[in-house]
């Protein structure tokens, strides 16, 4: 039987620390083989592939270069997804809706550590002015 879905199988396992891997003809991963049967009854191909550690490690030496290339590239986004989110991200995410998503978080903490440099600012110049207004109340 051929395994077309080997390396969202090296994916999935990498993502989650799985050992194997079950993929329905939908390209869904389980790491049960039940869940797997249950999900594939709904669909008009119900093969079911499954992938053992070992196994997909051994198919993926095979590979294109490409491919090794989008997988290390996918494997260092999710990285950094996972330092930025501090979770893992869905391991059926796409590199480009990760790009996508880590972009869109960098964006979002620079504006937050400019509004709070901004607030920052403002206590600094709000306690110079308390400052003022003890010396006009003394005076």
């Amino acid at each position: 039987m051929a395994q077309k879905f080997r390396n969202e199988a090296k994916v999935m396992m990498l993502a989650h620390s799985l050992a194997e891997v079950f993929i329905t003809s939908d390209a869904q991963g389980f790491k049960d083989l039940q869940r797997a049967e249950d999900h594939s009854r709904y669909l008009s191909d119900k093969n079911i592939e499954h992938y053992i550690d070992n196994n997909v490690n051994t198919e993926l030496e095979a590979e294109t270069p490409d491919t090794d290339s989008d997988l290390n590239q996918r494997l260092e986004l999710v990285a950094k997804y996972e330092k930025l989110f501090g979770k893992k991200p869905a391991h059926n995410l796409g590199i480009t809706k990760l790009q996508l998503q880590i972009q869109e978080k960098e964006k979002e903490d620079k504006n937050t550590e400019v509004e709070a440099t901004i607030l920052l600012e403002e206590v600094t110049v709000g306690t110079g002015t308390d400052e003022q207004t003890e010396n006009l109340n003394e005076d």
